[in-house]
């Protein structure tokens, strides 16, 4: 470092290097810049509150049984807000090395509040069982992009082997995780968590354990489908909901519309998606119990604006929202920056992509 440089401190460093960090790639460019300025990229402090993220090219074998997340992961111990993107990393190698890069992050960053799982197509054998244990302490917000589906709401998890790994591995670790296809157990674990955003299979629905299970703190959930309305309604109670997605792959039963019509909670609701098959008559009627709702979706493009009927009169199409989102008149509520209504992460879109 220049003279002028040794003036800052270092740990004014770090924190200044925390809003540029983000990937093992951010980390190289600051290496290249000195080696001073390589030694503070390595320090934890550098890492801390920061926006991480970790990709598939992580993944690779450095040798000696070592990979390259693991440079990574020994300094996010700080960290609080981690995306994952695995993309491609659902076979051989990589699928091991993504189960353990995840294993190990769980292991070694406990302050993590904000997770998303991004494009990765195991992510329910894979993560699941791990977050149904006694890992990220911390955790308040947790998002499955682009994942493969979810096989169950509430089923029974089953115990057995979740990474092989000999003890004499780094990895290794004498907790064995659960193979889990459900939500419950993540549910049962993590009972101050904020929100919920994920898919699950078509033919799964949400019964009463699912909703029994569902933390009090609730803020968001999405995107989900439930087996009655009487389990709706029990969400809805149980729940401190302002953004409640339903899943837009079913039909909207005229008793669904009643019971969100008729639930008090509805009012306190600031977004809403509805399924795909949900008339504007319906929408009308779901979005006249919740008085502070600015923004709606229904994940249809049809012959017919959607906007155009009866919501016309209250809702206007928001210009950003592709045909499928109404924003409230005279509200100047807009889509969040990774295009969804909205979300509790700190980094913009652009900052998670490759």
């Amino acid at each position: 470092m220049t003279s002028a440089e040794d003036m800052i401190p270092q740990d004014t460093w770090c924190k200044t290097l925390s809003f540029v960090l983000r990937t093992s790639k951010d980390l190289q460019q600051i290496c290249a810049v000195s080696k001073n300025f390589c030694k503070l990229g390595c320090e934890p402090l550098s890492w801390e509150g920061a926006s991480a993220c970790l990709y598939t090219s992580d993944l690779r074998e450095l040798g000696s049984g070592r990979y390259g997340f693991q440079g990574l992961l020994a300094k996010w111990q700080g960290c609080e807000e981690v995306f994952l993107d695995f993309h491609n990393a659902h076979v051989g190698k990589r699928r091991l090395a993504a189960e353990r890069c995840f294993l190990w992050l769980a292991q070694s960053c406990e302050k993590i509040s904000s997770l998303c799982l991004r494009n990765w197509c195991t992510a329910q054998e894979g993560a699941l069982g791990v977050l149904s244990r006694s890992f990220f302490p911390q955790l308040r917000h947790l998002e499955l992009v682009g994942c493969d589906q979810i096989s169950s709401y509430e089923a029974d998890c089953d115990s057995g082997a979740f990474i092989v790994c000999p003890p004499t591995c780094p990895l290794y670790t004498s907790t064995h995780a659960l193979v889990t296809r459900a939500m419950v157990p993540v549910f049962q674990q993590h009972t101050s968590l904020l929100s919920l955003r994920a898919s699950f299979q078509p033919r799964a629905m949400a019964g009463r354990s699912f909703a029994a299970a569902a933390p009090q703190s609730l803020m968001a959930l999405g995107f989900v489908r439930f087996d009655s309305p009487e389990t709706l309604s029990i969400i809805l109670e149980r729940c401190s909901l302002r953004h409640l997605w339903l899943s837009s792959s079913r039909t909207f039963p005229s008793a669904m519309v009643r019971a969100l019509a008729s639930s008090a909670a509805a009012g306190k609701l600031l977004t809403l998606t509805l399924p795909s098959e949900a008339s504007e008559e319906q929408c009308l009627a779901a979005v006249r119990a919740c008085p502070e709702l600015s923004l709606l979706c229904r994940m249809r493009i049809g012959p017919v604006a959607f906007g155009s009927a009866e919501l016309a009169e209250d809702w206007e199409p928001l210009p950003a929202g592709q045909g499928v989102v109404l924003r409230r008149r005279g509200s100047s509520a807009d889509l969040s920056e990774n295009g969804m209504l909205w979300t509790p992460f700190r980094a913009k879109a652009e900052a998670v992509r490759e």
